[in-house]
Formats: structure tokens, C-alpha cells, sequence
């Protein structure tokens, strides 16, 4: 690559690049910035495996390369909801400026990405493509969300990898993961939480199992969308992964039920300040992301999140 001839003010701001375009040092105009990574589950499986080998920072025609070494397994990306995350990579010296893009690599290589199915036990391996050779690749989930690293300041980062949309059984062989995730700075994002009662989870129509999952439930949760005033809608994408429509959910959460508890909860980690609707559904079973689903949402609410705080809302 052609070196950058700088001005006079600027010499001593520089940046080196290998080959690829990536950067390996900038001088002063560092930020810090971390990552980790955290789920919405799906219902009808019980455990997701993936092993996490590098973060890719995209901006104009080059990219920043983070090598996570050595490479992060997760042996149950179940355990990490809400606001439980996995650290994939702790605070570190990172270009200061602004993003296009994020890409997360994962390994299919030698067992390093599956899925357990809940109701038969049975492994299967989790592919980010159709066309991959499973157990043979290293590739990467793409998100094409701007965001920024501000300049000598700790910028916390956590990944939401939506299993309920990403999750795809493509045959008897192997699960499909699709680029389903989204991108949160903690020191910009809030938390909601809240209970459901008991009657909405088992009301005439319902598809969730409360039996199911040692007494914790199945098939129930909150759907999120970014605004006030809007018409609720289920999972819906192409093969993909991108949205058919405008009802698509931002966010889920499932409704759980500790075993030494009464109450359902849910909660919902690393929401960009703002204003949403949420919506409780006891049919969230019956969301297929290939298809569009007439589900039934029993209640809503309309909320502001603010950066930093804990909403937590009244009985549903």
C-alpha cells in the first residue's frame, strides 16, 4: 500500500498497514474498546457451541484486524442472555474514529461451532454457509451498523447474536447460522426488565410449555421494537437473514421462570437509549424466521430507555 504523505502539523500521527489494508498502530489517535458477546435463545435447541478467532473493524476501504488469541470457545452460548455476556476481548488500544461495519470470525473447524437439539438430544454441526465444508472453514458474521470509537475514552462493546432469527435447520446434516447480530456500547445502552403474569402464560391459545425446561417454561417471551405506536410483528427474513418488512422485532427475550421462584421474568441487556414498544406473546413457538406468523401479542407497553439505567416495568 502507498504510504500517506502527511502535513506538516500531522507528522507525528501516523498509521502502519499490512498487506491486507488492516491497521497495527495509529500513533495518538487511540481509543479502548472491549468485546463481548451475548444471545437471544432460541426455544428448541439446548446447547450452541462456537469458537470465536478474530474481530474485524471495517471503515472506508480498510479495517482494523483484532486477533483473539487464543480463540474464545463458548461451549454454551445459552449461558449468556440479557446482560450475562462473554468477553471475546478485553479493553485494548484501537483506532479512534468511525466504523462501517463489524465482522465476527467463527471456526467450524474440528467441532468448533454446533448445536444440540433439545427434544432428541442429537449434535449437529452449525455452518455460517451453505456451500461451507463443515469441520474445514474459519468465517465471519458481517453486521453493517456505523458506529464510533471515541478518542482517549473506554468504549464497551457487546454483540447480541439472535439465535431465534440466526438458527436455521437446513437439512437431517447440519444447523445455519445467519448474520442476525446487533451492536451495543454499554456506556450508551440500558436495561429493561419486568415480570409476566402468570395467566397470560397459560391462556387459551398458547403454544409455550411451561412444564418444559425443568418448570422454567418454553415459548414465551417479549418482543422489542424501536419506536412508540407500533404494529407488532413476528420474525421474518429471507434466507439471509435480512428483514421481509417493517414489523420485524429489534430485540427478544425470552419469559423464564427460576426453579425456587413464582414469577416469570425477562430482561433485556445493552438497549440503545431510546423509544420502544414491547409486546408479550405466549405463541413465540410458533415464529418461524422463513415464514411470516399472525402471532398474538396480549399486551404492550411503551417505554424510554436511558443510557446507564435500569428500567424496570409493572407487572405485565
Amino acid at each position: 500500500m502507498w504510504g500517506q504523505i502527511l502535513p506538516v502539523g500531522l507528522v507525528a500521527l501516523f498509521a502502519l498497514f499490512n498487506q491486507d489494508g488492516c491497521e497495527i498502530s495509529s500513533g495518538n489517535r487511540e481509543g479502548r474498546a472491549s468485546f463481548a458477546i451475548t444471545d437471544a435463545p432460541a426455544d428448541d435447541v439446548d446447547q450452541v457451541r462456537i469458537t470465536v478467532s478474530r474481530i474485524v473493524l471495517g471503515y472506508d476501504d480498510r479495517s482494523v484486524s483484532l486477533p483473539i488469541n487464543p480463540p474464545v470457545v463458548i461451549e454454551n452460548l445459552l449461558d449468556f442472555q440479557g446482560t450475562t455476556t462473554k468477553q471475546l476481548l478485553p479493553l485494548e488500544e484501537i483506532r479512534a474514529g468511525s466504523y462501517d461495519w463489524i465482522r465476527l470470525y467463527i471456526s467450524e473447524r474440528n467441532n468448533g461451532a454446533s448445536v444440540r437439539e433439545r427434544a432428541t438430544g442429537q449434535e449437529f454441526p452449525l455452518q455460517l454457509d451453505d456451500t461451507a465444508a463443515t469441520g474445514t472453514q474459519v468465517r465471519y458474521l458481517e453486521l453493517n451498523q456505523a458506529f464510533s470509537i471515541p478518542r482517549d475514552k473506554d468504549s464497551n462493546f457487546t454483540l447480541e447474536l439472535d439465535l431465534r432469527k440466526a438458527l436455521i435447520k437446513r437439512s437431517s446434516e447440519y444447523y445455519l447460522l445467519r448474520p442476525t447480530l446487533r451492536l451495543a456500547r454499554e456506556e450508551d445502552s440500558g436495561t429493561i426488565t419486568g415480570t409476566i403474569a402468570e395467566p397470560l402464560v397459560s391462556a387459551a391459545g398458547c403454544t409455550s410449555d411451561n412444564a418444559a425446561d425443568e418448570g422454567r417454561s418454553l415459548g414465551n417471551a417479549v418482543y422489542l421494537y424501536p419506536g412508540t405506536g407500533m404494529n407488532m410483528g413476528d420474525v421474518y427474513t429471507r434466507l439471509s437473514g435480512t428483514p421481509i418488512g417493517t414489523r420485524n422485532p429489534y430485540a427478544i427475550a425470552p419469559v423464564r421462570k427460576a426453579i425456587d421462584d413464582t414469577d416469570y421474568r425477562y430482561e433485556f441487556g445493552y438497549i440503545p437509549a431510546g423509544t420502544y414498544t414491547l409486546g408479550f406473546t405466549c405463541q413465540s413457538m410458533a415464529d418461524e424466521p422463513l415464514r411470516q406468523d399472525n402471532l398474538r401479542f396480549d399486551t404492550r407497553h411503551e417505554v424510554t430507555v436511558k443510557a446507564g439505567e435500569t428500567l424496570e416495568l409493572p407487572l405485565f
